[in-house]
């Protein structure tokens, strides 16, 4: 189990979060655990079982060496942040723990590689690597992941799937990897100890791999028979450590073709640069971008890497009748942060309660519920407790949704569940994919910034109403694009 591991290993075992995703994946290991951490100061110094919870600041106090913290939190990139200015902490995602747990998998378990890889058809091998998130929880990441490796093994192809831990395990060392082989767990092994069978892998795909880029590469360099390596832009990871870019700097792309030298993270980009460069400027790696604004941002940043333009659904489109609510219903869609826009959002209802009725599709942490605001929890493909999106927007009968993204979103899966509800997309110039969507299938409202927007939505309610049932279209037909097997 992989507590005793990590009790063997740490004197202190941490956990940070005491929300819902602590109850779902933490909170039947209460035992292993020696105390909680939360950013909420209404429950310091309470309990959450027999736990007592702490400041973050308790922190400073350890020994980072002797420590590990498990997040239970959907937010584990911003959470792990905040903890470097703590101390140098070994962290995991409780998802990732949970898993573990879940599928009785232990860090030192194995399957001997040599008698599995002898059984594969390495003719018809496909290696995908991603990150954990896109494997184990819920999002567009695992949903395109999921579809892909579904698609793969439809048409014959065995998936040898590669998870590289350091991002989301940062006490394996480095070059671990989580092996998984159809679907089935292998378990933890060294990058070495893969490199050695990696040679006759049929073609490659890799998807957002965060900070793992030369543990890719190495494996990359390995495969000699490899006909081609797809890579996905679903975020800016290739260009800077921060994946989303710096969401403080609204001119952040503008700046890409200098070295970055008034960003902080600047020199980061630099080093990630001359990584990605080495794989990019291959004669068998293609780029994969949703759509040409993307395209044409990493393409200032890479310009001698090849590049297609490959939308992820192939649809139609139809006329619709459309209907509206005597009130309007506006929802967020997707995960409540500050890179959707999430903040922008808090001050639309602020202005706007009393004119409409808000919600949010998606998680949210409790400390940043809004007043007034009914929250819906979504499960990806719907199940008995939870509705898909798609289903919730109908049933709640929403009439449009805010998709107000401060950073350039790539894939977005929440658009093409709003379209296909014939819902009316509100979002910004400054939202990439979903703002060139909107403007391509005239399906919503793009505002200059959050003040357009809020102008926009005090038009008289008549009127308002008459924009939204004009918009009567929505999409029909929707299937994968499948271009992506001709590279196989």
């Amino acid at each position: 189990m992989i507590f005793e591991e990590l009790k063997y290993q740490y004197k202190k075992i941490i956990g940070w979060g005491t929300g819902g995703a602590y109850d779902k994946q933490g909170r039947m290991y209460e035992e292993y655990i020696d105390y909680m951490i939360d950013s909420n100061p209404l429950k310091w110094g309470t309990e959450i079982g027999s736990l007592s919870i702490q400041s973050p600041d308790r922190l400073l106090s350890e020994n980072s060496e002797e420590c590990v913290i498990i997040i239970f939190s959907s937010f584990v990139e911003e959470i792990h942040e905040g903890i470097k200015l703590k101390g140098n902490f070994d962290v995991v995602a409780g998802s990732v723990v949970n898993y573990f747990c879940e599928a009785k998998i232990q860090l030192s378990q194995k399957k001997e590689l040599s008698k599995v890889f002898s059984e594969l058809n390495w003719n018809q091998t496909v290696c995908c690597v991603s990150t954990m998130a896109y494997t184990t929880s819920v999002g567009g990441g695992n949903k395109f992941v999921f579809e892909q490796n579904k698609i793969l093994r439809s048409k014959g192809y065995e998936v040898l799937h590669i998870v590289p831990l350091q991002y989301y395990c940062s006490f394996c060392e480095d070059g671990m990897i989580w092996l998984t082989c159809n679907e089935k767990t292998l378990g933890i092994y060294s990058l070495s100890e893969i490199l050695i069978h990696m040679d006759r892998c049929r073609s490659m795909i890799i998807h957002s791999p965060y900070y793992a880029v030369r543990s890719i590469g190495k494996i990359y360099k390995k495969m000699k028979a490899l006909r081609w390596c797809l890579f996905y832009l679903h975020d800016f990871a290739c260009v800077c450590s921060k994946r989303f870019l710096p969401v403080e700097d609204k001119e952040c792309f503008e700046e890409l073709k200098t070295e970055c030298v008034n960003c902080e993270e600047g020199e980061n980009r630099r080093k990630l640069s001359q990584e990605y460069q080495k794989l990019f400027y291959n004669d068998n790696v293609l780029l994969i971008a949703p759509s040409r604004i993307v395209a044409d941002k990493v393409s200032e940043v890479y310009p001698k890497a090849r590049l297609e333009v490959v939308p992820h659904y192939v649809y139609e489109i139809e006329e619709t009748q459309k209907q509206v609510n005597q009130k309007l219903k506006i929802a967020f869609l997707g995960a409540a942060n500050k890179t959707k826009g999430y903040e922008e959002f808090k001050k639309i209802v602020c202005e706007l309660n009393h004119l409409f009725e808000f919600y949010c599709f998606g998680r949210c942490s409790d400390k940043d519920k809004i007043e007034g605001v009914e929250y819906v929890e979504i499960h990806m493909e719907g199940n008995d407790e939870h509705l898909c999106m798609k289903d919730a927007l109908i049933q709640y009968e929403i009439d449009m949704a805010y998709l107000g993204s401060i950073c350039c979103e790539t894939y977005s899966f929440t658009y093409i569940e709003a379209f296909e509800s014939a819902v009316y997309v509100l979002t910004t110039e400054m939202s990439g994919n979903i703002c060139e969507a909107v403007k391509k299938n005239k399906n919503g409202y793009v505002a200059k910034d959050t003040d357009d927007l809020i102008y926009f939505l005090k038009k008289e309610d008549l009127e308002l109403k008459d924009i939204l049932l004009k918009q009567n279209r929505k999409i029909v037909k929707k299937h994968n694009n499948l271009i992506f097997l001709d590279y196989m």
